[in-house]
């Protein structure tokens, strides 16, 4: 059993044990001062991590999905063919107005050729005529054939192709045209047809009032049989026609409200015609050794404007039907 040290000897001890705790802590170094400050929590004032932002004016104006294609030397509004035709087959507002040029006019170009009210389908490769399948349906029952292709000048009225003589360009596409037959080709207002059309029209309207305006022209393309007949008629047993459009105008009547009116500009074979200056509701065909009955305007006769009849179906075709106000 040891004796207690006495009160100078513990207060030693204890400043020797000191000594030694101190030597010990500077003997580890910074490194140990260093893990004491990592355990120290430490304010932060960096800002909050933001997440990236995209570019959209890069991305496609219809599905804001996908980047908008670039082909090399272009940068297109959609990402790809899909988004473009969805935007072709977007409906036209009933109370918006149609789009129009720098020169103010509507772009009827660009609007279908059956309604004129949506714009032509594209999808994506081609422009067609019509807006929708609707409109392609009742064109082809109303047995109205667009030109396939936007026609040059004086071009093919199947194929647009340049032409030397005629309204088409070659053996196949009268062929192709006489095999819609009976059908209708609407003529270019560019197409020299479609001026010579509305010239007679407006030279032979004799009547006092303003001769309307011609907005269409459409050539008539008969079947072969029916061409064959009227080609080979000299003979036979009334259909009233007149050189003057205003005549005729007379007698074309709308069977519902439209804006416009129409007649047809035929080809009529005269023959032997036989003149005539009054009126003679008796006749039933033309007299003895004539063909037909030239009801011509003479002073102190019965007619104001002249008239064409002839006996026979055969005798007559339909050249051209041509649209203009009513």
């Amino acid at each position: 059993m040891s004796a207690p040290l006495p009160p100078m000897h513990a207060a030693l001890s204890l400043l020797g044990t000191m000594a030694g705790q101190y030597l010990a802590a500077q003997s580890q170094g910074p490194a140990a001062q260093s893990q004491a400050a990592a355990q120290q929590p430490v304010p932060s004032t960096s800002k909050p991590r933001q997440a990236p932002q995209t570019n959209t004016a890069n991305l496609c104006n219809v599905c804001n999905a996908k980047p908008k294609y670039f082909d090399g030397k272009k940068t297109y509004p959609y990402c790809g063919r899909s988004c473009a035709a969805k935007v072709q087959n977007k409906p036209t507002p009933a109370n918006s107005p149609p789009k129009r040029g720098r020169n103010g006019k509507a772009a009827a170009a660009n609007m279908c050729d059956y309604c004129h009210k949506q714009p032509k389908y594209n999808d994506g490769t081609t422009t067609h005529s019509f807006c929708g399948k609707t409109c392609a349906q009742k064109a082809k029952a109303a047995g109205a054939a667009p030109a396939t292709a936007k026609p040059a000048k004086n071009g093919c009225l199947l194929c647009g192709k340049s032409v030397k003589k005629g309204h088409f360009c070659s053996q196949a596409c009268t062929s192709k045209a006489e095999k819609r037959a009976p059908v209708l080709l609407e003529v270019p207002h560019s197409h020299d047809t479609f001026k010579n059309v509305a010239d007679q029209f407006k030279t032979s309207w004799r009547h006092q009032t303003a001769c309307p305006t011609v907005r269409r022209v459409y050539k008539v393309i008969g079947d072969r049989s029916s061409i064959n007949k009227y080609e080979a008629y000299r003979f036979g047993a009334g259909i009233y026609t007149s050189s003057t459009s205003s005549k005729s105008n007379d007698y074309s009547t709308n069977m519902k409200p439209s804006n416009l009116k129409a007649i047809l500009l035929n080809k009529v074979v005269v023959g032997k015609g036989y003149k005539m200056t009054q009126d003679n509701s008796s006749l039933t065909g033309p007299p003895p050794g004539y063909d037909s009955v030239l009801a011509e305007v003479k002073p102190g006769g019965s007619l104001n404007y002249d008239e064409l009849v002839c006996y026979t179906e055969n005798a007559i075709r339909p050249s051209y039907l041509v649209m203009y106000d009513a």
